[in-house]
C-alpha cells in the first residue's frame, strides 16, 4: 500500500502534526480530561471510577474526538488535514471526491459519524468521568444498569 508521505522528511512530520485541525482535536481532549480532573479530584476514594471504568471513558473520548470528529469529517470528507486526507483517497476511491455523485454512502456516514456519533461518545465520557462517582455515593446500585 503506498503511503502519501515519507517519515524520512521531517518536514513532512511537521506539517502532518502541526495541523491546525490536529491541534484542535488535541485541545478538545486535553480540556476535557482537566475539567474531569477538576471536577472529581475532591470525591472520596470510594466514589471512583475503577481502573475498567476509567480506561472505558477514556476510550470514548479517544474515540469520540479522534475518529469520529477528526479523521472521517475533517480528513476524508472536509479534506483539511492534507497529508491524512491523501491517505483516504488512497484507501478509498469516495473520499478522493466527496462532493460526487457515488459517493452518498461516505457522504451519510461521515455526517452520522459528526453528528450523532461524535456527541454520543463525548456524552459517554461525561457520564463516566463527572456523573458516575456522583452515582455511586448513592445508597442504592442502579448506577451499574446504566452504565
Amino acid at each position: 500500500v503506498p503511503i502519501a508521505f515519507d517519515l524520512d522528511k521531517p518536514e513532512l512530520i511537521k506539517e502532518y502534526l502541526l495541523n491546525p485541525i490536529f491541534l484542535a482535536c488535541l485541545a478538545l481532549i486535553g480540556a476535557l480530561e482537566i475539567g474531569a480532573f477538576f471536577c472529581t479530584k475532591s470525591i472520596d476514594k470510594k466514589q471512583r471510577l475503577t481502573v475498567g471504568e476509567y480506561q472505558t471513558s477514556r476510550w470514548y473520548l479517544m474515540n469520540g474526538a479522534i475518529y469520529h470528529l477528526l479523521m472521517d469529517p475533517f480528513c476524508g470528507f472536509m479534506q483539511g488535514w492534507s497529508l491524512m486526507t491523501k491517505q483516504y483517497g488512497i484507501l478509498d476511491e469516495r473520499f478522493a471526491h466527496p462532493y460526487a455523485s457515488g459517493s452518498e454512502a461516505a457522504t451519510l456516514t461521515v455526517w452520522l459519524e459528526g453528528a450523532v456519533m461524535c456527541p454520543a461518545a463525548i456524552a459517554v465520557f461525561i457520564g463516566y468521568r463527572y456523573w458516575l462517582p456522583h452515582l455511586k455515593g448513592k445508597a442504592n446500585e442502579q448506577h451499574k444498569v446504566v452504565w
